[in-house]
């Protein structure tokens, strides 16, 4: 059963946010059926949506809980960075890792935070590292790094920390 109220993509109200036809469809729980709504996915991208992954996590996260929690940090980073706003400079990006490194809550099998289920890097596109830690719009879910290039999140932003 579905939270979701909104009749079609576009702007949701209750998430304050524009939603692609995916992102809707996995919302509202009306994928067609030669694109399935798998019950993980839809339930990784709604907790995301909602801020809820910033709670303690399990000891691994499956690949689609990661997987939506990367797309929605991405999305939000390409609309900062089409916007003009600057990446992290090399200092901040190695003063992240490093705090990331020492940290015990990273899961270096994946390169990932079992805080916020994040990719730290990626590398999916070589040779520019892609990931939470090239992230302007994202921190640290226990603060031990916040926002960068100027970044200032709007007031109703509250996923992946």
């Amino acid at each position: 059963m579905s939270d979701c109220t909104c009749q079609e993509p576009g702007f949701c109200e209750r998430r304050g946010k524009q939603l692609t036809v995916r992102e809707w469809e996995l919302c509202s729980d009306n994928c067609p059926p030669e694109q399935p709504c798998p019950q993980e996915v839809r339930e990784a991208l709604l907790a995301a949506m909602d801020g809820r992954h910033v709670q303690e996590l399990p000891v691994k996260i499956s690949f689609a809980q990661r997987a939506a929690r990367f797309v929605l940090a991405m999305r939000d980073e390409a609309a900062w960075r089409a916007g003009g706003g600057a990446g992290p400079t090399d200092e901040e990006r190695a003063a992240r890792r490093s705090a990331c490194d020492a940290c015990e809550h990273r899961d270096p099998e994946v390169d990932g935070c079992l805080k916020c289920g994040c990719y730290l890097e990626a590398g999916l596109l070589p040779p520019r590292p892609l990931g939470k830690l090239s992230a302007s719009t994202q921190k640290c879910p226990i603060d031990k790094w916040g926002y960068a290039g100027g970044y200032s999140p709007p007031q109703s932003k509250r996923c992946c920390g």
